[in-house]
């Protein structure tokens, strides 16, 4: 008898937990109920299995109803009795449909959660997956900008390397025209023809404007035609010192007998120290120290 009181409370407690499932709307308060319920079906079914008076209650519900019913309750009439225990029979049997409709939805209702959960886990899995390729994108975008930037300083790196050579360059050319035109002074240059031997000569007078002595001297001549066409390149003069500081000489060359000869350009110089040291003169630096009539 007392395992079929505790059968029934169990039902009644699992009745308003369902009442309760169905009223709230916060899901931790329905996963909480939820667990209440499935710890009171789980004891049902133990008692349905190892109680025997619960076996026989539920094969013989209106019978033992009835005597329940006896225990608890008075009554005068045996017609009553046996209408309040067709009705509680009912009642329980209704109440055990109930529970069962309730499980299934119970199970449903957990079967739907799971799939939410799953769905929400692959969601987040692919949502993963879009991020971190947003990411890597963005890498690839931020290396590319850090490769151009990176090209743009070597360019720019190249570009000052370049200036900084052509000052240094500029410089000393300048240096090297300065030192030109403060050591030697070729002035009244002329070429003139001999009628006795037929040949052209080449005169000119030579300075020494530096401190050094000049052991020789060398010049190099093209000659050309009345109509600019090169008959000989690279002639040479060569003059023999020395050639102290700040004196000067006359220099007079035999430069060619070809009665074609016309134009005479200065190539270049070379001067050679007593001393070991050499000055070359290049063509651009002609004009700064040749003077001819």
């Amino acid at each position: 008898m007392q395992d079929i009181l505790e059968y029934k409370k169990l039902l009644r407690q699992r009745d308003k937990l369902v009442k309760k499932l169905d009223e709230t709307t916060d899901a931790e308060e329905k996963k909480e109920v939820n667990a209440e319920i499935q710890d009171i079906d789980d004891l049902l079914e133990h008692m349905r299995l190892n109680s025997k008076s619960v076996q026989d209650f539920l094969r013989n519900g209106l019978s033992q109803d009835n005597t329940e019913n006896k225990e608890e309750i008075s009554s005068d009439s045996n017609a009553q009795e046996e209408t309040k225990e067709k009705e509680s029979g009912n009642l329980f049997y209704g109440c055990i449909f109930f529970s069962v409709v309730l499980s299934l939805v119970f199970f449903g209702f957990k079967s739907c959660l799971n799939r939410h959960d799953a769905n929400s886990r692959k969601d987040f899995s692919v949502e993963s997956i879009l991020k971190n390729g947003e990411n890597e994108l963005r890498l690839e975008e931020q290396q590319e900008l850090i490769k151009k930037q990176q090209q743009q300083i070597s360019e720019q790196e190249r570009r000052i390397r370049e200036q900084e050579k052509e000052k240094a360059e500029l410089q000393k050319k300048e240096q090297h025209e300065t030192l030109v035109r403060n050591s030697i002074y070729v002035s009244n240059a002329r070429y003139e023809p001999n009628i006795f031997d037929g040949f052209i000569y080449f005169s000119f007078t030579l300075t020494n404007l530096s401190s050094k002595i000049i052991k020789y001297y060398y010049i190099w001549v093209d000659i050309y035609n009345r109509v600019d066409d090169l008959i000989e390149k690279d002639w040479c003069g060569k003059y023999t010192g020395p050639l102290n500081g700040g004196q000067q000489e006359n220099v007079t060359f035999k430069l060619t007998n070809d009665d074609q000869a016309s134009l005479f350009r200065v190539k270049k110089m070379r001067v050679e120290y007593m001393d070991g040291t050499v000055l070359e003169v290049s063509p651009d630096e002609i004009s700064q120290i040749y003077k001819h009539d």
